[in-house]
């Protein structure tokens, strides 16, 4: 059902093309070199977590680090 003209317009359009560029160039400058790639609080979790993984890294990141003032 796909309109493959539209497609082939889309991806010979540069706007999408530069689009792509930038983001790789941004992930690149981050340290990104693989997907997924989480990056949460500027750092970088490669691969994919499992649901307790990811939950357990938000909770430790939620929490205040014990070094931290009140």
């Amino acid at each position: 059902g796909m309109d493959r003209t539209a497609f082939l317009n889309a991806l010979a359009d540069p706007t999408y093309t530069n689009q792509v560029q930038a983001e790789t160039s941004q992930g690149n400058a981050l340290g990104v070199n693989s997907t997924p790639t989480l990056v949460m609080n500027g750092n970088l979790y490669p691969g994919l977590p499992t649901w307790t993984q990811f939950s357990a890294l938000i909770d430790e990141l939620a929490s205040p680090s014990p070094s931290a003032s009140p």
